[in-house]
């Protein structure tokens, strides 16, 4: 059995803990509210390019950027944390990416500082790795890229923000651009109004899909932020709850030992008097 004073240095540990979780936590808490309100907020802007694109003859305007390419490589950008501290978050992310990319030629274009690990751990050719606030530059470059024939398509893995204590990897398809799946179905009753668009079908089309990747790939990322902080916040909040767990248990372990051996001195204290 562990003495009194490795049974207290192993509560003051724990409570050590418990103080650093519970900060990390709260921290956490108020990005995770900032980052989920970035998330929401964004949204009808997307809706609205969504919609645009569903108004444009798309099937009578030809793109570059909705058909593939005769490149055998394949891109992927991994939008990945800053900080770990984040449960299985990074580790589900990698998978994702392992899955996907393995038996295929695939480049890696990183947003996030555990990005290149995922990359390199994925045994994946890292040609670029973007900070954050270079959304636009990131996009226009691979815009150019896919334009040039550099790549067959392009593909986003992300961590998808479903709510606060569910995020799940995901990898979407960004180029070429799936019109089916934006457009999805026609809703009954809905307007089949034509429009005139200038300067021409085929110039509106080139900016809405440009401006269309900007805002999914923008959505993204705040989408994995959001996703980032509300792991974070429920990884601290669970090893708050373990460390103050573990703090009643040893204390209780503790308590029975101090009486314990109490019980013993007096034993030991009353034979030694009828000894004598």
């Amino acid at each position: 059995m562990a003495s009194l004073r490795e049974i207290k240095k192993r509560i003051r540990s724990a409570q050590n803990i418990g103080k650093v979780t519970k900060a990390l936590q709260m921290i956490s808490a108020i990005r995770m509210r900032k980052a989920q309100n970035d998330a929401l907020l964004s949204r009808p802007y997307a809706s609205e390019l969504v919609d645009t694109l569903r108004k444009l003859p798309a099937g009578d305007v030809k793109n570059q950027l909705l058909v593939g390419n005769a490149s055998a490589k394949q891109l992927i950008i991994i939008v990945a944390p800053d900080r770990g501290l984040a449960g299985p978050l990074i580790t589900n992310l990698y998978r994702a990416v392992s899955r996907f990319s393995r038996g295929k030629t695939i480049e890696a274009i990183t947003l996030g500082r555990k990005g290149a690990s995922i990359a390199l751990r994925s045994k994946l050719t890292l040609v670029a790795d973007y900070p954050t606030n270079q959304l636009d530059t990131l996009a226009n470059n691979v815009v150019d890229q896919y334009r040039a024939g550099q790549y067959n398509s392009v593909w986003i893995a992300y961590s998808k923000f479903v709510n606060t204590m569910t995020q799940t990897p995901d990898v979407v398809q960004f180029l070429p651009v799936n019109l089916s799946n934006v457009t999805g179905e026609k809703a009954a009753g809905a307007s089949q109004a034509i429009y005139t668009f200038e300067p021409t079908p085929a110039q509106v089309l080139d900016y809405v899909i440009t401006e269309y990747l900007k805002s999914t790939l923008s959505q993204i990322m705040k989408d994995a932020i959001a996703a980032e902080h509300s792991a974070r916040f429920v990884a601290m909040k669970n090893a708050y709850d373990n460390a103050t767990n573990i703090v009643k248990d040893l204390n209780l372990v503790y308590n029975k030992t101090r009486q314990e051996k109490i019980t013993n001195e007096i034993s030991d204290i009353a034979s030694a008097t009828l000894v004598g």
